[in-house]
């Protein structure tokens, strides 16, 4: 039937985005609502209720899936609206008193179930809910007697708010029995054990391994890239230096600071065109070690500019150069590494193939 709905949805807005008459809306709206897609009835309720004469009943629905999200004072704002257009709603009016009675405002909920009888004496909704005010049971009984579609309707009412304790003293006090009743008796029971026991999403094992990875001590930042990439002799230090060959994925790895290169034109330029990047570490006997992000190049004047313009603004010569050329190297940068470590899950998600 969605089908079919958004069907005639879609011909009453195709002129005006706004339908002068809303009922194809709410039609939907109940459609999705019982195939427990939320939030698209929910939109479309709210659309109905575009058409005065849908407004009540889309703004009760509304209430309705609020109270699903135990949003209490978003349905009590939707039953305002609805009492506005209809005073005389009653299941609207009867939910609000639920909401009240529910959020600890029995005098007022019992207040308000008392005009509601003005309004309307013969409403079982309302009488249902001056006995959970005051437990008068005997008299919707002795209304409803030999009537069990009644108290099947009234049960239904609040589990369409997810009010499943209320259905659940409606259906028991029904004085009428019927194999309805146990029905939605089951269907409660099934509601409260998935509520007491949440459906498992996704693998909860995988996640107690990560928590207990998290246990394992850092590994010193360093130390582990220095085993994970393989190295180049690409230039010389004068107290020794040690170079990785890495890409531009990697830079992940390195402190926030140094995530900015990973989108680097000139990097990735040089990457494209040599498919490597280096990263080195300098000794210095006096002091911290240096780190140099590299990026593979030839020196040029016109490149030179390009590089500094994009952080890159020294240039070291390769040990090695092809016949005729001289002028291969790397411009390259400096960064900050200091006692940086990577966690051990990292680790191993990057020596896994």
């Amino acid at each position: 039937s969605e089908a079919y709905f958004r069907r005639a949805v879609k011909r009453l807005t195709r002129s005006n985005p706004n339908p002068e008459d809303g009922e194809a809306l709410y039609d939907l709206g109940l459609c999705l609502k019982f195939q427990e897609k939320w939030q698209e009835a929910y939109d479309a309720f709210y659309k109905a209720a575009w058409s005065g004469a849908w407004q009540d009943p889309a703004f009760y629905q509304l209430a309705c899936l609020s109270c699903l999200q135990k949003d209490y004072d978003m349905a009590l704002e939707h039953l305002e609206r609805a009492l506005v257009r209809n005073g005389h709603n009653m299941k609207a009016r009867n939910l609000k008193a639920a909401i009240l009675r529910r959020t600890g405002h029995k005098q007022e909920a019992a207040e308000w179930t008392a005009a509601s009888e003005q309004i309307d004496a013969l409403d079982p909704g309302s009488k249902c809910e001056r006995a959970f005010c005051d437990d008068s049971w005997t008299e919707l009984q002795g209304m409803l007697e030999g009537n069990p579609h009644t108290w099947l309707e009234l049960a239904i009412d609040y589990l369409e708010a997810g009010m499943v304790q209320e259905a659940e003293e409606i259906l028991r006090h029904g004085s009428a029995v019927s194999p309805m009743s146990f029905y939605y008796l089951a269907v409660c029971a099934l509601i409260r054990q998935q509520e007491e026991e949440p459906l498992i999403v996704g693998d909860p094992e995988a996640l107690a391994k990560l928590e207990e990875e998290e246990k394992i001590p850092p590994v010193p930042l360093w130390d582990f890239l220095s085993k994970t990439y393989p190295k180049i002799q690409a230039f010389e230090s004068q107290y020794g230096c040690e170079i990785l060959v890495i890409k531009p994925q990697d830079i992940g790895l390195l402190p926030r600071e140094v995530w900015i290169y990973g989108n680097n034109s000139f990097l990735l330029h040089g990457y494209y065109n040599y498919r490597y990047l280096i990263l080195a570490r300098l000794e210095n006997p006096q002091g911290f070690p240096r780190y140099l992000l590299g990026v593979p190049g030839h020196y040029f004047n016109n490149e030179k500019y390009m590089a500094s313009m994009f952080g890159f603004p020294n240039f070291v010569l390769s040990k090695k150069q092809q016949a005729q050329d001289g002028r291969f190297g790397y411009w390259y940068t400096d960064i900050r590494l200091g006692e940086q470590n990577v966690a051990s899950a990292a680790v191993r998600r990057v020596q896994t193939p």
